[in-house]
Protein backbone atom coordinates (compact mmCIF):
# COMPACT_ATOMS: atom_id res chain seq x y z
CA UNK A 1 0.00 0.00 0.00
CA UNK A 2 1.84 3.34 -0.76
CA UNK A 3 2.13 5.81 1.79
CA UNK A 4 2.65 9.80 0.91
CA UNK A 5 6.12 9.58 0.96
CA UNK A 6 5.98 7.24 -2.44
CA UNK A 7 4.84 9.94 -4.76
CA UNK A 8 6.91 10.15 -7.74
CA UNK A 9 10.09 12.28 -8.12
CA UNK A 10 9.16 13.42 -11.66
CA UNK A 11 6.57 16.37 -10.73
CA UNK A 12 9.46 17.79 -8.30
CA UNK A 13 12.15 17.76 -11.04
CA UNK A 14 10.05 19.69 -13.50
CA UNK A 15 9.03 22.52 -10.73
CA UNK A 16 12.22 22.64 -10.02
CA UNK A 17 13.84 23.15 -13.60
CA UNK A 18 10.80 25.82 -14.11
CA UNK A 19 11.35 27.81 -11.02
CA UNK A 20 14.89 27.37 -10.59
CA UNK A 21 16.83 26.29 -13.42
CA UNK A 22 15.25 28.72 -16.33
CA UNK A 23 15.70 31.68 -14.55
CA UNK A 24 18.76 31.24 -13.87
CA UNK A 25 19.68 30.34 -17.60
CA UNK A 26 17.74 33.28 -18.66
CA UNK A 27 19.78 35.67 -16.45
CA UNK A 28 22.96 33.73 -17.54
CA UNK A 29 22.07 34.67 -20.93
CA UNK A 30 21.17 38.35 -20.75
CA UNK A 31 24.12 38.95 -18.84
CA UNK A 32 26.73 37.03 -21.62
CA UNK A 33 24.78 37.60 -24.82
CA UNK A 34 26.12 35.07 -27.37
CA UNK A 35 27.66 36.90 -30.87
CA UNK A 36 25.18 36.44 -34.10
CA UNK A 37 25.80 33.40 -36.32
CA UNK A 38 26.18 36.51 -38.93
CA UNK A 39 27.08 40.30 -39.06
CA UNK A 40 25.36 42.13 -41.62
CA UNK A 41 28.01 44.28 -43.22
CA UNK A 42 26.68 47.68 -44.56
CA UNK A 43 29.03 50.42 -46.16
CA UNK A 44 32.13 50.13 -47.67
CA UNK A 45 34.12 48.80 -45.04
CA UNK A 46 36.90 50.11 -43.10
CA UNK A 47 40.08 51.48 -44.20
CA UNK A 48 43.31 49.95 -43.06
CA UNK A 49 46.94 51.40 -43.82
CA UNK A 50 49.68 49.25 -44.66
CA UNK A 51 53.27 49.73 -45.05
CA UNK A 52 56.27 47.55 -46.38
CA UNK A 53 59.45 48.47 -45.15
CA UNK A 54 63.03 47.94 -46.42
CA UNK A 55 64.36 49.79 -43.47
CA UNK A 56 67.52 52.07 -43.46
CA UNK A 57 69.92 49.58 -45.84
CA UNK A 58 73.80 50.30 -46.67
CA UNK A 59 74.92 48.02 -49.76
CA UNK A 60 78.02 48.80 -51.56
CA UNK A 61 77.98 48.71 -56.13
CA UNK A 62 80.82 47.87 -57.87
CA UNK A 63 81.55 49.83 -61.14
CA UNK A 64 79.06 48.49 -63.70
CA UNK A 65 76.99 47.00 -60.77
CA UNK A 66 73.34 47.25 -59.64
CA UNK A 67 71.02 46.29 -56.50
CA UNK A 68 66.76 45.86 -56.39
CA UNK A 69 64.61 45.99 -53.83
CA UNK A 70 61.24 43.99 -54.90
CA UNK A 71 57.67 45.19 -53.51
CA UNK A 72 54.31 44.05 -54.87
CA UNK A 73 51.24 46.70 -54.76
CA UNK A 74 48.59 44.40 -53.97
CA UNK A 75 45.20 44.45 -56.52
CA UNK A 76 43.12 45.32 -53.39
CA UNK A 77 44.89 48.56 -52.91
CA UNK A 78 44.13 51.99 -52.65
CA UNK A 79 46.53 54.80 -53.16
CA UNK A 80 49.41 53.19 -52.71
CA UNK A 81 52.89 55.16 -52.89
CA UNK A 82 56.78 54.18 -52.78
CA UNK A 83 58.80 56.51 -50.64
CA UNK A 84 62.40 56.74 -49.77
CA UNK A 85 65.18 58.49 -49.99
CA UNK A 86 68.91 57.27 -50.56
CA UNK A 87 72.67 58.63 -50.63
CA UNK A 88 75.98 57.98 -51.86
CA UNK A 89 78.63 57.81 -49.31
CA UNK A 90 82.42 58.19 -49.35
CA UNK A 91 83.97 59.11 -52.20
CA UNK A 92 82.92 62.77 -53.67
CA UNK A 93 82.80 62.39 -57.42
CA UNK A 94 80.73 58.92 -56.63
CA UNK A 95 76.95 58.83 -58.09
CA UNK A 96 74.31 56.28 -58.48
CA UNK A 97 71.19 56.15 -60.39
CA UNK A 98 68.00 55.08 -58.90
CA UNK A 99 64.99 54.26 -61.40
CA UNK A 100 61.56 51.81 -60.60
CA UNK A 101 60.35 49.61 -63.38
CA UNK A 102 57.29 46.96 -63.39
CA UNK A 103 58.14 43.41 -63.31
CA UNK A 104 58.34 43.71 -67.55
CA UNK A 105 60.36 46.58 -67.91
CA UNK A 106 62.59 44.73 -65.31
CA UNK A 107 63.01 41.83 -67.25
CA UNK A 108 63.31 44.16 -70.74
CA UNK A 109 66.12 45.98 -68.73
CA UNK A 110 68.09 43.20 -67.80
CA UNK A 111 67.99 42.02 -71.36
CA UNK A 112 69.71 45.56 -72.55
CA UNK A 113 66.22 47.56 -74.03
CA UNK A 114 65.05 50.55 -73.69
CA UNK A 115 62.25 50.87 -70.93
CA UNK A 116 59.61 52.95 -69.33
CA UNK A 117 60.99 53.93 -66.17
CA UNK A 118 58.13 54.81 -63.02
CA UNK A 119 60.62 57.48 -61.42
CA UNK A 120 63.93 58.19 -62.38
CA UNK A 121 66.35 60.38 -60.71
CA UNK A 122 69.24 60.56 -62.97
CA UNK A 123 72.48 60.05 -61.93
CA UNK A 124 73.02 62.03 -58.47
CA UNK A 125 74.77 61.55 -55.06
CA UNK A 126 71.38 61.52 -53.25
CA UNK A 127 67.53 62.01 -53.99
CA UNK A 128 64.25 61.10 -52.50
CA UNK A 129 61.41 59.49 -54.43
CA UNK A 130 57.74 60.27 -53.92
CA UNK A 131 56.03 57.26 -56.86
CA UNK A 132 52.16 57.42 -57.15
CA UNK A 133 50.44 53.94 -57.60
CA UNK A 134 47.26 55.20 -57.79
CA UNK A 135 45.37 52.23 -60.09
CA UNK A 136 48.18 49.98 -60.93
CA UNK A 137 48.61 46.67 -59.40
CA UNK A 138 51.83 44.14 -59.43
CA UNK A 139 55.12 43.63 -59.08
CA UNK A 140 57.80 46.61 -59.06
CA UNK A 141 61.81 46.84 -58.86
CA UNK A 142 63.30 49.49 -57.18
CA UNK A 143 66.93 49.66 -59.44
CA UNK A 144 70.33 51.03 -57.91
CA UNK A 145 72.13 51.60 -60.80
CA UNK A 146 76.32 52.40 -60.59
CA UNK A 147 77.35 53.51 -64.04
CA UNK A 148 80.51 54.88 -62.69
CA UNK A 149 83.13 53.54 -64.67
CA UNK A 150 85.83 54.34 -61.83
CA UNK A 151 86.54 51.08 -60.48
CA UNK A 152 86.43 51.81 -56.71
CA UNK A 153 83.12 50.45 -54.77
CA UNK A 154 80.49 53.08 -54.41
CA UNK A 155 78.59 53.41 -51.05
CA UNK A 156 74.76 53.76 -50.75
CA UNK A 157 71.93 53.88 -47.98
CA UNK A 158 69.01 54.17 -49.05
CA UNK A 159 65.54 53.61 -47.13
CA UNK A 160 61.93 52.97 -49.08
CA UNK A 161 58.61 52.32 -47.74
CA UNK A 162 55.71 51.14 -49.44
CA UNK A 163 52.67 53.24 -48.78
CA UNK A 164 49.26 51.75 -49.46
CA UNK A 165 45.13 51.12 -47.95
CA UNK A 166 42.58 48.06 -48.77
CA UNK A 167 39.66 47.68 -47.43
CA UNK A 168 38.39 45.22 -44.40
CA UNK A 169 35.32 44.10 -43.57
CA UNK A 170 33.91 42.46 -39.95
CA UNK A 171 35.16 38.34 -40.98
CA UNK A 172 38.02 38.98 -42.61
CA UNK A 173 41.51 37.63 -42.01
CA UNK A 174 43.18 40.48 -40.29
Amino acid sequence: MPTKTDVPAGPRFTISVLLVEIPFLILALAIHPQKPLFVEVTGEGELRSHTQSTGDVAFTLSAGAFHTFKFVVPSDHTDASLKGTFSVTGRRKSKVEAFVLNEGDYKSWLNGDTTFRVYDSGNVRQGSMDVSFPVDTGTYYVVFNNRSPVDAPTSVRAKMRLFYYSRWWPGMPQ
